[in-house]
């Protein structure tokens, strides 16, 4: 008899399972950034107040950050950072002369000659621009209003989304871009945490889809700061504050998109704010901006989060289903005949098996893998 191998995703959810966070950067070496992105295995974090720009290699962690001076104006600071293989932008604002304008100078050399391609200095909440670069459009957000910048068509600016009129009041925190959805947080100050999902390609003639929702139990002084995705899981970073200007507490959470329950799953948690998120490799990396007795402003220090697990690309398999699905380690299956299930095997992404079959296996009936497995997408391999 052919030996025959079907695969499908299972994927277990852990209650109150922590990920594993790792410390990059070990030595006494302290930094302030505002913000950071990922150029190709670097990633480069900005200087909140002196014109610095900092790069880690992630292709081979080590606790050195490397600085780059970069020539601004004596009252400049930079607030967020985006790329092109050819370019670099920065979000640069002066608080003496109030004015704010995003910038491209060379990727190579960051002491070139900038070009100013949008001068956003009339534009209310002008300090706190975020940047993405997504199919030669570079995108801004601005108060309740999300716009972008035509790369390839002399630097042409339009509204690309506008908050929808029954969150008016509301900014726009947060927002990020798998390859076809737009997520975005409306932003305020007393209302509930919440993430939409829009089609990417039409955000304004799309039907808004919650993806996130949690009642804000404070009442204000928590927010949405960072989001981003890994294929079919969308993180994000909160602020808890007692008051505007003293932040406590940080909370990285997990949201599975493919799963329509609007629950997260929170994977770490601690004093501080997280100013970056960012994936290589499918790993987060962040920096944690926290208080420090020796010096004036927060230091930041950067993280890895080490157990981000990513949807492998393996097809579905029709004729058979697991439930529930995702689960937390107890399951079924379904659609097939005892006699076609000889073995079941469940591998981690890495390709280590976790679980093996001892008898036979019988459908319909509970399968529980026994383990303390953390939450993420697993392997299930079915031998025929």
């Amino acid at each position: 008899m052919k030996k025959l191998l079907l695969y499908a995703m299972l994927i277990i959810m852990a209650q109150s399972q922590s990920q594993t966070i790792t410390d990059l950067l070990i030595d006494d070496e302290f930094f302030y950034t505002n913000g950071g992105g990922v150029n190709g295995n670097e990633l480069v974090l900005i200087s909140g107040v002196e014109p610095i720009v900092y790069k880690y290699d992630l292709s081979e962690p080590n606790t050195t950050l490397n600085q780059a001076d970069i020539r601004l104006g004596e009252t400049e600071e930079m607030h967020d950072i985006a790329f092109t293989d050819e370019h670099v932008y920065l979000h640069v604002a002066d608080y003496i002369s109030e004015s704010s304008k995003i910038i491209r100078r060379d990727i190579v050399d960051l002491r070139s000659n900038e070009e100013v391609v949008y001068d956003a200095s009339g534009l209310e909440f002008e300090f706190s621009l975020q940047l993405l670069i997504r199919d030669n459009f570079l995108y801004f957000n601005n108060n309740g209003i999300i716009r972008r910048i035509d790369l390839n068509n002399s630097n042409e600016v339009e509204e690309y989304f506008t908050i929808p009129t029954q969150n008016e009041g509301h900014v726009i925190g947060a927002y990020t871009f798998s390859e076809d959805k737009f997520y975005y947080n409306p932003l305020n100050d007393s209302d509930d945490l919440v993430v939409y999902e829009l089609d990417a390609n039409n955000p304004m003639g799309s039907v808004e889809k919650v993806v996130f929702f949690k009642a804000n139990p404070n009442q204000g002084f928590i927010f949405i700061e960072q989001l981003t995705i890994i294929d079919e899981m969308l993180y994000f970073s909160t602020s808890e504050f007692e008051s505007l200007f003293d932040i406590d507490f940080y909370s990285l959470q997990e949201v599975n998109l493919s799963n329509p329950n609007t629950t997260s799953v929170e994977i770490a948690r601690g004093g501080g704010d997280i100013k970056s998120l960012n994936v290589y490799n499918n790993l987060l990396h962040f920096t944690l901006g926290v208080n420090d007795e020796d010096h004036e402003d927060s230091v930041s220090k950067l993280a890895r989060v080490e157990n981000t697990l990513s949807t492998p690309n393996i097809n579905r398999i029709s004729n058979f289903k697991i439930t529930p699905n995702p689960n937390n380690g107890i399951f079924s299956l379904k659609g097939l005949t005892n006699a076609e299930i000889q073995q079941v095997t469940v591998f981690d992404i890495a390709g280590r098996e976790v679980y093996k079959s001892q008898e036979d296996v019988v459908l319909n009936n509970e399968i529980d893998l026994g383990l303390n497995l953390s939450s993420g997408t697993y392997i299930l391999e079915l031998e025929t």
